[in-house]
């Protein structure tokens, strides 16, 4: 057993500190992370997923999970997805099922990307990912497959679990006289993930007289050993939530960390946005999900997440991005679009903006 104490184990692996959600579907897996969470301290809502298949045994499933939460105090939602009937043509319950449960974590997390989302995926969950995508053909950065820590359509997906194997995760289970649900469905190989963990993961021990290697492949993937240049994205140390600004009387507006905007005088020679009219004051503000504006020269709004695509901004520095509002209404995202709102035709009695980048900057 490599690990006596899970929880002990998680805090000094460093990933698991901050509050958010924790997938629970009862298994031995997400057993032990809400568990093992729960015994560190991590303040977590456990969240079961009811996808509408199994019938019985699922109901059973939800509510033996509301029953291990209520017992230790741990706080519980219940979440129904009906797969079925979402299922869209050509995608299998698997990916209809993968979809809606990403869909509803942003839907709760709210996409703020500082909010994690705690997944009990382990080694032998990697080593099956790693055939399914040799499977499907991928190159050298899509076979290092799941990430302790990264940023998915603008959840958090923390998983803590990736270098221990299961049967650790059940002994440990054991070790503190704790059961858990068993899929049936699970055993069954008419999927191609359950094909791959029933017939070729076994096949390939029969093979080879174990999974070591496979396992330490993964590994070597996964954390590669050797001295990769990073692709440098910068990251503001940190915003305010939203600030009113009187740029009437205050020219000048700190963002955090991350730079100043100004309000330039109408002759100014440097490069901004010029406005023919703007209120006083202007509200500036994190992104939020779902937020939308209507560009310059267009006769319909478009989300800000595609224009920050279109921007090639990258997702985990888009929390903290000022977004300017004239009202309710984005009137400027600094760097990347301004909006139609107060279309300018000359320089005289305009309003001015602009954006400063500050030198003090990190980098992911």
């Amino acid at each position: 057993m490599k690990v006596r104490n899970l929880a002990k184990w998680l805090m000094r692996s460093g990933c698991c500190r901050e509050a958010g959600y924790c997938g629970f579907s009862g298994g031995a897996d997400s057993t032990a992370l809400l568990l093992a969470l729960h015994l560190a301290g991590v303040s977590v809502v456990a969240v079961h997923f009811h996808h509408g298949l199994r019938g019985k045994e699922a109901d059973a499933d939800a509510e033996w999970c509301r029953d291990f939460c209520a017992a230790r105090g741990i706080p519980f939602r219940l979440e129904y997805l009906d797969v079925p009937s979402h299922r869209r043509p050509r995608e299998s319950l698997e990916q209809c099922g993968r979809r809606l449960r990403l869909e509803r974590w942003r839907d709760l997390t709210g996409g703020d990307s500082s909010c994690p989302v705690y997944l009990a995926h382990h080694a032998d969950d990697a080593m099956e990912n790693l055939f399914l995508r040799i499977a499907r053909g991928a190159g050298k950065e899509g076979l290092s497959g799941f990430a302790e820590d990264r940023v998915v359509e603008w959840v958090r997906l923390v998983r803590p679990f990736l270098s221990l194997r299961k049967a650790e995760l059940e002994a440990w289970l054991h070790s503190q006289n704790i059961q858990w649900r068993v899929d049936a469905t699970n055993n069954e190989s008419d999927c191609r993930r359950n094909a791959v963990r029933n017939r070729l993961l076994p096949l390939w021990k029969e093979i080879f007289g174990t999974d070591e290697g496979l396992y330490h492949a993964v590994e070597h993937l996964r954390n590669p050993k050797q001295i990769v240049k990073p692709r440098k994205v910068e990251i503001p140390l940190s915003v305010p939530q939203e600030i009113l600004w009187d740029w009437q009387k205050e020219p000048v507006l700190q963002w955090g960390e991350w730079g100043t905007l100004h309000c330039l005088p109408a002759d100014a020679e440097e490069n901004g946005e010029r406005f023919a009219e703007l209120p006083c004051p202007l509200l500036v503000r994190r992104w939020r999900f779902g937020d939308r504006m209507r560009p310059f020269g267009w006769t319909q709004s478009k989300k800000l997440q595609d224009l920050f695509t279109d921007a090639k901004i990258p997702q985990i520095v888009r929390q903290r991005w000022p977004i300017v509002l004239g009202g309710e209404e984005i009137v400027w995202v600094p760097g990347v679009r301004r909006a139609e709102f107060g279309r300018c035709e000359g320089g005289e009695g305009s309003v001015c903006l602009a954006f400063r980048k500050s030198k003090n900057r990190v980098y992911y």
